[in-house]
């Protein structure tokens, strides 16, 4: 059976910028190989409500990252570690559905309600008894051609 996966509270993620060479920092830990990375934030009640970029760090990996302030990124720039203009991250188009699921979810449902009541109660009685009555007709002709079955 498949599981809808559900969550909630805040998720981040961080998507190293394509074009920028990874580049060597100092930290408290010694040096690390980081890249500049996108940090973005999906925010979840149930489904995916919110996704955004939440700034630009320094990643080490998809999970661990150094928050880089202005006169970090402008020393990097000079020393040629980074480049002078950054790029700015953009979110896909499977992201931003993937972090509206919520939105589209509570969309559907409304549209379903309100297709529901909107349609004529004639129609709908149209399409049931039509639909029973063909049904009891392939029954009804079921039982007066036994042969049928059992060829």
């Amino acid at each position: 059976m498949a599981r809808i996966p559900m969550w909630f509270g805040t998720n981040e993620q961080l998507k190293c910028l394509p074009g920028i060479k990874r580049l060597e920092i100092q930290t408290a830990d010694g040096k690390q190989d980081v890249c500049y990375a996108a940090k973005t934030k999906k925010e979840s009640f149930i489904l995916p409500y919110r996704i955004s970029v939440d700034g630009y760090v320094l990643a080490v990996d998809d999970q661990t990252y150094y928050n880089a302030n202005t006169q970090q990124i402008a020393y990097y720039q000079s020393t040629g570690s980074l480049p002078m203009s950054l790029p700015i991250y953009s979110l896909t188009a499977g992201e931003i559905l993937g972090g509206t699921m919520l939105w589209t979810a509570i969309g559907v449902v409304l549209a379903l309600i309100i297709w529901q009541h909107l349609m004529p109660a004639s129609s709908a009685e149209s399409f049931t008894t039509d639909s029973i009555k063909g049904t009891n007709q392939q029954q009804s002709e079921q039982a007066h051609n036994p042969e049928e079955e059992h060829e």
